[in-house]
This record gives C-alpha cells, sequence and structure tokens, in this order.
C-alpha cells in the first residue's frame, strides 16, 4: 500500500484538477451562452 501511495496521491490531484477545469470550463460556456442567446 506504501508504495501505490504516490500514485494514488497523483491521480487524486489530477483528478481535482481535471474537475476544477471541467467546472470552469462549464461556467464560461454558460455565461458564453447568456450573453449572446
Amino acid at each position: 500500500m506504501t508504495k501505490d501511495s504516490p500514485k494514488t496521491k497523483f491521480s487524486d490531484y489530477f483528478f481535482v484538477l481535471y474537475f476544477a477545469f471541467v467546472k470552469k470550463f462549464l461556467f464560461f460556456c454558460r455565461l458564453k451562452n447568456m450573453n449572446n442567446p
């Protein structure tokens, strides 16, 4: 388990970054659609 610890940590970090990016992207698209109906 200790051997896989760094990999799991990296996966969690990547997942958080990816989730934040998707959330920001969706928010940007929604804002763009609101400005240009």
